[in-house]
């Protein structure tokens, strides 16, 4: 199933921190951009109808995680 993962839906009680921190904390930014891109290209995988890059999405989703765990611990900080 081809899905989005929206980082204010994942995060929607620290939607104004999130906010605060992307604009003031470049690092935090950053973060937030490779996010977003490796988001992007799972979906265009997950989207090809010969899904032929498994090891290249399992590779973008277990990154895709690690990011999120950084954007997470950054938000509780």
């Amino acid at each position: 199933m081809v899905a989005e993962h929206n980082l204010h839906k994942d995060f929607p009680n620290k939607v104004q921190q999130f906010e605060e921190l992307r604009e003031k904390n470049p690092e935090f930014a950053k973060l937030v951009e490779q996010y977003d891109a490796l988001d992007k290209e799972i979906l265009e995988i997950e989207g090809l109808v010969e899904n032929s890059g498994d090891e290249e999405l399992n590779r973008c989703r277990r990154e895709r995680v690690v990011i999120k765990d950084k954007i997470a611990r950054e938000l509780q900080g």
